[in-house]
């Protein structure tokens, strides 16, 4: 355990109380907090139910569409509430939705590189090392551990009632495309998302998500084209500039390995700080 970790997992009690005080006094506000994961790796399948049932002590989950009535103020959301959402499309998220979120009726958001769907083994493994993690190592290198979802995984997903975004089509850098490239990326992919499916596509995630990975044409596309679009930099919902840059908790694979750690982070027992910058 890192430094960060034990410090975190040490100041839980104090952070906890002060949560539960607010709740008390009703100072605390109504909250949305989007959570984001990626592969859930089968080893790793007990520990996400535990961040789920952790988070549901807590929090309410809501769906794609209450977040979109809420930001579009046609529904009033109140107590804290969180939306589930994945990027990248892996086979592993359609696992996870068919034996963990279905059986609890919590509807996620999963969001889908369309040059991705349908790659198996060495395809999926040699894009996730180039276009999903060029700038770390996969961590599995086992055969079938980065397979991605198939166009039947995610009609599957729609049938059961969560809701499918766009994550461009071959997951690039969007900010190193010149403005005809990025629209390619963000406009035809989701173009072919609502063809296959059958479906409207109104939500996007940019690929990596950081200020550094976007600029001014990927925003403005993704803004003329969707109802909202998601980030990848961690905040609460009223902190977001506008509809097409949300923020989102990124839920990396590190937090998976200690509970404390990943139950509080998730349910915003470290919100402490937050709320003391504020004030």
């Amino acid at each position: 355990m890192n430094l960060r970790n034990i410090i975190i997992s040490l100041l839980y009690l104090p952070f906890f109380l002060f949560n539960a005080i607010l709740r008390f006094l009703r100072i605390e506000d109504a909250k949305v907090r989007i959570l984001l994961m990626h592969d859930i790796p089968n080893n790793k399948h007990d520990n996400f139910a535990s961040i789920i049932r952790h988070v549901s002590k807590r929090w309410n989950f809501i769906s794609p569409e209450e977040l979109e009535g809420h930001l579009s103020g046609a529904q009033s959301l109140k107590g804290r509430n969180v939306l589930l959402t994945f990027d990248d499309g892996f086979h592993s998220n359609r696992v996870i939705a068919d034996e963990i979120l279905d059986p609890l009726g919590i509807k996620a958001l999963f969001f889908i590189p369309t040059g991705f769907v349908d790659m198996r083994g060495s395809r999926a493994l040699q894009f996730a090392k180039t276009r999903l993690f060029p700038f770390s190592s996969p961590q599995d290198l086992s055969d079938g551990a980065y397979d991605a979802m198939s166009w039947e995984d995610i009609a599957s997903l729609v049938h059961s009632g969560h809701c499918i975004g766009s994550h461009t089509d071959t997951h690039p850098e969007l900010s190193s495309l010149t403005y005809q490239e990025q629209y390619h990326e963000i406009v035809h992919s989701a173009d072919i998302l609502s063809a296959k499916l059958s479906i409207p596509i109104q939500q996007f995630a940019y690929p990596f998500g950081s200020i550094r990975q976007v600029n001014k044409d990927s925003v403005k596309i993704a803004q003329t084209r969707f109802d909202t679009s998601y980030s990848n930099i961690r905040g609460m919902l009223d902190e977001q500039v506008a509809s097409n840059f949300l923020f989102r908790q990124n839920i990396v694979r590190n937090l998976l390995k200690n509970s404390k750690v990943r139950n509080e982070f998730c349910q915003g027992t470290l919100d402490f700080q937050r709320y003391c910058k504020k004030k």
